[in-house]
């Protein structure tokens, strides 16, 4: 789970999106801008797309 900076400052956001990443195996993640969020879900796409079977 990818979200910015902001919502990392809400500490019941925080806790939710933690919570949510673990149930499902995951992590969650806080990048700096919304720029650098889109960045990262794009690299999430590209990984995906050259793995999938």
């Amino acid at each position: 789970m990818i979200s910015t900076q902001e919502a990392a400052k809400e500490p019941e956001s925080t806790a939710v999106f933690e919570r949510m990443s673990r149930a499902t195996g995951g992590k969650a993640y806080f990048s700096k801008s919304w720029e650098d969020q889109a960045k990262a879900f794009a690299s999430i796409r590209d990984e995906r797309c050259v793995y999938a079977p």
